[in-house]
């Protein structure tokens, strides 16, 4: 999941500053998500689907494992 999402972020050229303004959450957040010490709740993993342009189910996916 880190994977998906940096690549993702990097790809749309966000900056995790950015992307943690469009989540309405701690830029810290989006970096422990990356790093993979820490995952989204489900509502973020929603949001992060959206705004980084991700299927949903496939990082649902990710997510769970």
């Amino acid at each position: 999941m880190k994977t998906l999402l940096k690549n993702a972020r990097e790809e749309k050229g966000i900056k995790t500053r950015e992307l943690a303004q469009l989540l309405g959450i701690d830029q810290a957040l989006i970096s422990k998500f990356e790093s993979g010490s820490r995952k989204p709740t489900k509502e973020q993993v929603a949001k992060l689907a959206q705004v980084l342009d991700l299927d949903y189910e496939t990082l649902m996916v990710a997510w769970l494992k």
